[in-house]
């Protein structure tokens, strides 16, 4: 009975409510926090940069963006089935937080601080039970001196936590310490003088910041203040408001009115709020049109603007978090799992399918196989069929020219003469010309590529690439012309599109795939002449040599 008792209490303890268990007083502290320290008073002064209109908007569209994105459990690249025990955690990580409010108050504190911070609630046993968010200004660090690591963690000044119950995300600092950089940071300045412009703004337009006018006496004239008042007062009646504007008024003699007028100083001060708007937006990385500012935007800049939202500063951000659960999470609590974001919903992120699909028919037409394909565009298309190994050749890549040879009538040769030498087929003079042309125009692309190396400008070389291209046709036309119509030549190799055209798309989109992975201008020419080494294996050309006239 002894084992029983002693697996009964185990399991007890596995399955008790964390909260009652281990954490009462403090656990009550980390939930509700001291959200009294945050109140300030209303002195004009700028409490956090999230009272400011536009970084609120900001971080509450990318915050709510990353937040519909689910986290997925991988172990050994497979992926977790739902039934996974963490899976709930996730789900529900406490019993006041949803998994959207998780990952949304995460990212809020993260770009608003430059930090955000997990604290785990586990059981005697080390499993997770409960994940909360902690308030990044009331985390101070332990460290037993400024170079060391952290040694712990104690929130709100009374609850002490260990390192392996916190999981710090955190910006980069380039000026030290152990704390992230908040973004905002640089236009603290900017965030301030915008709230007293609107301050300053509202209190225009209630009278409350300059006096309009002003009512005078004559120096010899005296009067009592209780007859000044029943004066201002008679005259406020009779001339504020607007629908008492631009009456004639009446003073009493050696009386006179003297009107304050709003300077342009003050306009500008007033309008300056858009350029700290601007201000905010570049910081963030988000375009003015996603929150909603449309001057001189159509639709199509709108979508640009979100896409790129997406792929320069919500993935990356992702990314980072992620890699940080792998790493002080995963690692430490469920060793040989991870975890990964699921972008595959994101309709920002999903590429242009029918573009996407023009590229892999072109390199299908070049001889790739449809594994190939798959990998190089990420295509996700099953590969388990052995037929994505094979390479498929159009029957319309069959030189037009063999028929031709067939016909070729053939001189009889004189007894008397001696036969002439072996005339070369047509056939071999058309891939001859080919390997002349293709060698020609790979000498002449890849100079435009690596001939500005330090100032490498993608847009300029697909300019001078589109340019040379054009000039290719003529080319094209004249070097074939002996032997067949330039039509004939293209739909004998590629079909309507041409050969030309075909081989440009190619040499485009593996300029993209490598600007794209951060290659250096060598490595791009290196694919460039890949493209050229395959067309050349796959019309068994030899090495170019002179063309015989």
């Amino acid at each position: 009975m002894g084992i029983v008792n002693k697996i009964g209490n185990i399991w007890s303890n596995l399955t008790a409510d964390p909260v009652v268990k281990r954490w009462d007083d403090q656990l009550t502290a980390i939930r509700n926090g001291n959200y009294e320290a945050m109140e300030s008073e209303n002195d004009g002064k700028l409490r956090s940069p999230y009272d400011n209109s536009t970084v609120r908007r900001c971080l509450g569209l990318m915050s709510s963006n990353i937040a519909q994105v689910p986290i997925l459990i991988y172990q050994n690249d497979s992926r977790v089935p739902p039934q996974f025990d963490f899976y709930e955690v996730l789900r529900k990580p406490n019993s006041y937080t949803s998994s959207y409010e998780l990952k949304e108050q995460t990212m809020i504190y993260y770009y608003l601080y430059g930090e955000a911070f997990w604290f785990l609630n586990t059981n005697d046993y080390g499993y997770i039970r409960e994940i909360y968010t902690l308030h990044p200004s009331f985390m101070k660090h332990v460290q037993e001196s400024p170079t060391s690591p952290i040694s712990g963690w104690i929130y709100n000044d009374n609850v002490p936590m260990n390192t392996t119950q916190v999981i710090h995300f955190k910006t980069f600092n380039p000026y030290g310490g152990v704390r992230g950089l908040p973004l905002l940071d640089t236009i603290l300045i900017d965030l301030q003088a915008d709230k007293e412009a609107m301050i300053y703004n509202k209190n225009f337009f209630r009278n409350g910041t300059k006096v309009n006018g002003m009512i005078t006496l004559d120096k010899d004239m005296s009067t009592t203040l209780e007859e000044m008042r029943r004066v201002l007062g008679e005259f406020k009646k009779e001339h504020q408001g607007s629908k008492n504007a631009y009456k004639v008024g009446i003073l009493s003699p050696g009386m006179q009115y003297e009107e304050y007028g709003q300077t342009m100083k003050d306009m500008e001060y007033i309008g300056g709020r858009d350029a700290i708007r601007d201000r905010a937006l570049v910081v963030l990385g988000v375009h003015k049109s996603i929150v909603g500012i449309t001057d001189k935007i159509d639709r199509s800049t709108a979508d640009v603007a979100l896409r790129s939202l997406w792929q320069t500063t919500l993935k990356p951000d992702c990314v980072r978090i992620q890699e940080k659960l792998n790493a002080e999470l995963f690692d430490i609590f469920f060793p040989g799992y991870s975890c990964a974001f699921d972008f595959s919903q994101v309709e920002e992120l999903k590429k242009d399918m029918k573009a996407t699909m023009d590229v892999a028919m072109a390199l299908m037409e070049l001889g790739y196989t449809r594994n190939e394909v798959n990998t190089r565009l990420s295509l996700s298309m099953p590969d388990d069929n052995e037929e994505g190994d094979m390479r498929f050749i159009s029957s319309k890549l069959k030189p037009l020219v063999e028929e031709a040879e067939v016909v070729e009538p053939v001189e009889p040769v004189a007894p008397d003469e001696k036969p002439p030498k072996d005339k070369k087929s047509i056939s071999d003079l058309f891939i001859k010309k080919l390997g002349c042309y293709l060698h020609i125009q790979r000498c002449d692309v890849i100079k435009r590529i690596v001939k500005k190396k330090p100032l490498f400008d993608v847009e300029e070389v697909k300019v001078q690439l589109n340019q040379l291209f054009e000039r290719e046709e003529t080319r094209f036309e004249k070097t074939f012309s002996p032997l067949a119509t330039k039509n004939d030549v293209n739909k004998l190799m590629y079909g309507e599109k041409g050969l030309n055209k075909s081989v440009l798309n190619v040499i485009m989109n593996e300029i993209d795939e490598g600007v794209g992975l951060s290659e250096n201008v060598d490595q791009i020419a290196d694919r460039i002449k890949e493209i050229y080494v395959f067309l050349e294996k796959q019309f068994k050309i030899e090495p170019p040599l002179p063309l015989e006239e």
